[in-house]
């Protein structure tokens, strides 16, 4: 028999500090409500977290 590994995709995030500022988007959670979340995104095929990382930033 055969063995299926199932592989996942994974997300990576960013925490940008600068002196005493945070980066934060804005992203559209539900219809009309908005919160306040760190850069994030799925990582791509061939890319690696950190190159995730900075294009979602």
């Amino acid at each position: 028999m055969t063995e299926q590994t199932e592989q996942k995709q994974g997300i990576s995030a960013a925490i940008i500090v600068d002196g005493d500022r945070v980066l934060m988007v804005r992203r559209r959670v539900q219809e009309g409500e908005l919160m306040w979340q760190f850069p994030a995104g799925g990582i791509e095929d061939g890319e690696t977290a950190e190159q995730a990382a900075v294009r979602e930033t």
